[in-house]
């Protein structure tokens, strides 16, 4: 019964997160955030049923998947807070008002270091989801990552 239960809200949510990219205006992801008229749960949740489909994940690997995928995109996004300094730099830029070399260094060398952080994550929560998916669930899974972005970048912005 729980794996019904289970099968029947996994394919709600592919089936959500469907509708919402086929029926979203073109301008949904465009504006601050990059997900537009969307909350930040509405995309996730149709990130996630976006490449839980592309990986055609049975409901008992989705739901493994889900959890796992959820808990590296928090620690993503304490790694994005750790290097927020970005904002100081654009907000200058945008205001118009002088902007040190050391901002410009600072900003550059965080961007740098996100990159290394970000690329050390992803390779330990990859050696985790190998736990779980198949060598060739974790390529669909890197496949359809790229696809999502490659998606969203072909999005014209309002």
């Amino acid at each position: 019964m729980k794996k019904l239960l289970l099968s029947i809200c996994l394919t709600l949510a592919v089936s959500a997160s469907s509708l919402i990219f086929a029926q979203a205006p073109n301008h949904q992801f465009g504006g601050h955030g990059g997900h537009g008229g969307m909350s930040f749960e509405q995309f996730m949740s149709g990130r996630i049923g976006f490449l839980v489909a592309e990986m055609k994940l049975n409901s008992e690997d989705s739901a493994k998947f889900v959890k796992l995928y959820n808990e590296m995109m928090a620690e993503k996004g304490q790694l994005m807070r750790k290097y927020r300094g970005g904002r100081e730099l654009y907000h200058k830029l945008f205001t118009g008002q002088n902007v040190p070399d050391s901002l410009y260094t600072n900003v550059v060398m965080n961007n740098a270091k996100l990159q290394l952080e970000d690329a050390q994550l992803e390779m330990n929560y990859l050696e985790k989801f190998s736990k779980i998916l198949t060598p060739r669930q974790l390529f669909d899974y890197q496949s359809a990552e790229r696809k999502f972005k490659s998606t969203l970048m072909q999005r014209p912005r309002k």
